[in-house]
């Protein structure tokens, strides 16, 4: 983050879940049983839980009103901010793999999903897990055959950003970069939520430095901005 400061931001889990059918010639594929069909009645499941979830449950703790206010001048017209607000504020599930089968004739034996998951303190984690190993053993009740395989599992960072490490390197980096710097949480993630475990939300806390558009493909990092940073931190 080289346009603002950071001291707190949600958690982050990476879920794959795994169908298991039996393989049969697609002509014939009462032999067989189709794995990607619970999978997809699994996914349904999981959003319409999310849809349910993101009405009854807000998010307080972490307070991303001066990321939106920032973000609201380069917003499209087409998106309205409050479906914004929701996202940046709430719990974010999204199903963002899927794959399944290995030829156009063949009833698939196999079939996975991937889903990337934002947590937040008023849903957590745990909360998470419980609500998939739940769906899980209800399709499964009903002769699916449907297992969980959680690779990613980061809790969120939350933290006052009140405390002398912000206010220092805002002072630093108003001189150093001719601007001042707001201090927000943000919905991304980084390796805080290991090194911050079992701190209290007064640990000093800041992520700050070079790099723009992230995740795309130009994402990079301009020679005399990283120069500068280096000022930033001798200074």
């Amino acid at each position: 983050c080289q346009d603002m400061m950071v001291y707190a931001h949600k958690g982050s889990m990476d879920y794959r879940i795994k169908s298991q059918g039996t393989s049969a010639h697609s002509s014939m594929p009462i032999f067989g049983v189709n794995a990607i069909k619970p999978l997809i009645e699994f996914i349904q499941d999981i959003d319409n839980a999310y849809q349910k979830i993101s009405k009854e449950i807000k998010g307080e703790s972490l307070d991303f009103t001066h990321l939106l206010d920032r973000m609201k001048p380069s917003l499209p017209a087409t998106f309205a901010v409050e479906e914004i607000e929701s996202a940046l504020q709430g719990l974010v599930i999204t199903n963002t793999l899927i794959k399944g089968g290995v030829q156009v004739n063949s009833v698939p034996e196999d079939a996975d999903a991937d889903f990337n998951i934002r947590t937040i303190p008023e849903y957590n984690n745990d909360q998470v897990k419980n609500l998939f190993n739940n769906t899980i053993e209800k399709h499964n009740a009903n002769g699916a055959k449907l297992e969980s395989d959680l690779y990613l599992d980061l809790d969120p960072v939350l933290t006052t950003g009140e405390n002398s490490l912000i206010d220092t390197a805002q002072t630093i980096a108003k001189s150093a970069f001719d601007k001042e710097f707001i201090a927000a949480p943000i919905g991304g993630v980084t390796d805080a939520s290991n090194l911050l475990r079992g701190k209290d939300e007064n640990f000093p806390f800041l992520v700050f430095g070079p790099g723009e558009k992230p995740h795309q493909i130009d994402e990079r990092v301009e020679k005399s901005t990283y120069f500068k940073f280096i000022d930033f931190y001798t200074d």
